[in-house]
């Protein structure tokens, strides 16, 4: 469960925090989206860009601001938010406890 996220003060990286897990385990460093639009991100989905995990500290994930936002506000960043956000036993991030178990679409909007 996310219970933490926040853009860096130098508007390149989003940092995003875990807890209820001891540790994490990849299948893909993809699934996350980031949106630089202002409230243009609410309603179109085509504004979101895909971004990726660039690295992990303990329970949390460093995503890298691509360069269509990088220095721009960050409006929100959002993971597997689609109705069908990936194939079966394929998302990007499991609890490394239960490795069946993904981490659930998220939203943040800040």
């Amino acid at each position: 469960i996310v219970s933490n996220a926040n853009v860096s003060s130098d508007r390149e990286r989003i940092y995003v925090t875990y807890t209820t897990v001891t540790d994490m385990v990849f299948q893909s460093l993809d699934g996350f989206e980031i949106c630089c639009q202002g409230v243009t991100c609410e309603t179109n989905d085509d504004v979101w860009i895909p971004s990726s995990i660039s690295d992990k500290s303990d329970l949390t994930l460093i995503i890298r601001i691509r360069n269509a936002c990088t220095g721009k506000p960050i409006y929100g960043l959002r993971y597997l938010w689609h109705e069908i956000p990936c194939p079966y036993k394929q998302a990007a991030i499991y609890s490394i406890t239960d490795p069946n178990l993904p981490s659930p679409p998220y939203m943040k909007i800040f």
